[in-house]
């Protein structure tokens, strides 16, 4: 592995910053908050509140993915939080346990431009950490301690990305319905019903003769029976 020194660090070659939720409080913040491990303090300490997202100098952090997100250590603020012209609302909280132990909470903050409650809300958002303050042991007489605990936090910056396709994406859109092949597909239809409609004429004519066939074949049978009958009558009157 090949190691590269920048500004007093020495970093793995590569190297990108992407800590956990247990890592980012309970290996930075916490040896921040009690002066530990200066050697590897890559988060800057700003105030992330006093500007717009933005607006911050966000290339002082240089380990993390570019246009993505910024981490920094800051002084958490309580309140309304605003901006020369927008303000950070908050959206959500939450805790974070490394297994069933509390060691931290998590509050996001969105912002918008304009003033509350009317604003418009940005794709700018900070995730702010906060230490269990069970977790660092200090003297109950150190208040100074106690409000560092209480008060100093790190940040995620977050810039949510539309996305866009490349050049050479493909786009696959489903075909409309095409309104030609549905006419095609009725007059079809159509064409098989006319032609079942003839052939049940057809049918019913063939029946209806054959029937009419049938009555004229008994009735010239009737005919002739009666025939022989008058011509045998009339043979025995002629012999007496």
């Amino acid at each position: 592995m090949y190691w590269v020194e920048e500004e007093g660090r020495v970093l793995p070659c590569g190297f990108r910053f992407c800590p956990t939720d247990t890592q980012l409080l309970l290996f930075y913040l916490k040896k921040k908050i009690l002066g530990l491990n200066d050697h590897i303090d890559l988060v800057p300490t700003i105030d992330v509140y006093a500007s717009n997202p933005y607006h911050l100098p966000l290339s002082e952090f240089k380990y993390g993915q570019p246009n993505e997100y910024w981490y920094f250590y800051s002084n958490r603020r309580r309140g309304k939080i605003l901006t020369v012209d927008g303000y950070y609302y908050l959206s959500s909280r939450r805790t974070i346990f490394d297994g069933k132990e509390l060691i931290g909470f998590v509050r996001t903050l969105d912002f918008y431009h304009g003033r509350p409650p009317c604003g418009t809300k940005s794709r700018w958002s900070i995730q702010e950490y906060r230490i269990n303050p069970d977790k660092i042991k200090v003297n109950e007489d150190d208040h100074t301690m106690k409000e560092k605990i209480s008060k100093f936090v790190v940040c995620k910056i977050v810039h949510k990305q539309v996305y866009i396709p490349s050049a050479d994406e493909v786009i696959i859109e489903e075909p409309e319905p095409n309104s030609s092949e549905d006419e095609n597909n009725l007059s079809d239809g159509d064409e098989h019903n006319q032609s079942d409609t003839v052939l049940s004429q057809v049918k019913g004519e063939g029946s209806k003769s054959s029937g009419n066939d049938k009555e004229n074949l008994e009735e010239s049978e009737v005919n002739s029976g009666d025939d022989i009958k008058k011509k045998k009558k009339k043979k025995k009157n002629d012999t007496l």
